[in-house]
């Protein structure tokens, strides 16, 4: 890490939302290893399946993901504070006392808190991703010294757009009035306005396209199968036969800690963070090294002999996986 950036964030105490996914447990594990003089790092998670927050944070410490940390840098264990809270609440469902504390000390705050849903109904999506986002905005309003909000989204919020510009682009509806149409009408009612909401959206989240780490914390690492993971895993298992697609097209993926890189950088308004013109693969390319690597180095209990191929035919296809699934 810069000087530059250690001394920004020198003495600094953070708010994270979404902490314990996988973009929050790598930012997470990036800040505390590599930003020493880091004050603290609040981490906002919710209770799941009768685990409290602090015990799922005991947990994360055993990852993999964390290894370097336990061995190198425990003290900086300390650093990281469990909060229970929830985006769906008022206030973030964060007990007074806390969000006290949140409101006098944090300065920096990650939201990175979503429902991942790629098919999850229009209410759900609203209720998370955007009444979530305008809760964490109305908290942070009210932090003391707060110098940075950083909101993670996707490069392709805007699938219309021939050119994406680094700036926030209006919205296809008034996101204030959706919300409140949201609050009134049942979930069959909304989800039959759910086209002319999204227009050229294929859904309510619009992709997932992370990788897993390319150096750090370790080569390779992933924890969840979310986006293209669930595809090479599927393929590599020889459950996906059939993959809908133009070869020709570039496999627009990044690797996490690069993303993670590139969100801890300060003063940068609005930065699309894409694989650009000169590093650019095709989805043929990712089948064709997939089939070379899974050969080599196969996974354990493959379902089949993974040899599948990609299809631009919808009908041809939808044949093939049917055939396959048989």
């Amino acid at each position: 890490m810069t000087s530059e950036v250690n001394e920004w964030y020198k003495g600094r105490k953070v708010l994270v939302t979404g902490a314990s996914g996988l973009m929050g447990k790598v930012l997470i594990e990036k800040m505390l290893y590599s930003v020493p003089d880091i004050g603290c790092i609040f981490a906002l998670v919710r209770s799941k399946r009768g685990k409290s927050p602090e015990a799922r944070i005991e947990d994360m410490w055993k990852l993999p993901l964390f290894s370097r940390i336990r061995e190198e840098k425990p003290h900086m264990m300390k650093k990281l504070i469990p909060v229970t809270g929830d985006i769906s609440h008022d206030k973030l469902g964060i007990d007074p006392e806390r969000l006290q504390q949140i409101y006098d000390e944090v300065s920096i705050v990650f939201h990175f808190a979503a429902s991942l849903r790629l098919e999850a109904p229009l209410k759900e999506g609203l209720e998370m991703n955007t009444r979530g986002t305008q809760r964490v905005i109305e908290v942070s309003r009210n932090i003391k010294n707060l110098v940075s909000l950083v909101h993670l989204s996707t490069a392709f919020c805007y699938p219309d757009y021939e050119r994406m510009a680094e700036k926030v682009h209006d919205p296809p509806a008034n996101p204030h009035e959706v919300l409140r149409a949201a609050s009134w009408l049942s979930d069959d009612q909304l989800n039959l306005l759910a086209p002319s909401l999204m227009q050229k959206h294929p859904n309510s989240y619009t992709y997932s396209k992370l990788t897993p780490a390319f150096k750090e914390p370790k080569p390779g690492w992933v924890d969840n199968l979310n986006g293209p993971i669930g595809l090479m895993i599927g393929a590599g298992k020889g459950v996906i036969r059939s993959m809908h697609c133009y070869g020709h097209y570039h496999a627009e993926v990044i690797p996490v800690d690069n993303a993670i890189n590139a969100i801890i950088v300060p003063d940068i308004p609005v930065f699309n963070l894409t694989t650009g013109d000169d590093r650019n693969t095709t989805w043929k390319e990712v089948l064709d090294i997939g089939k070379a690597t899974v050969r080599k180095y196969p996974f354990e209990g493959p379902l089949w002999y993974p040899n599948g191929n990609i299809r631009h035919n919808r009908l041809i296809h939808e044949l093939c996986h049917g055939a396959h699934t048989k």
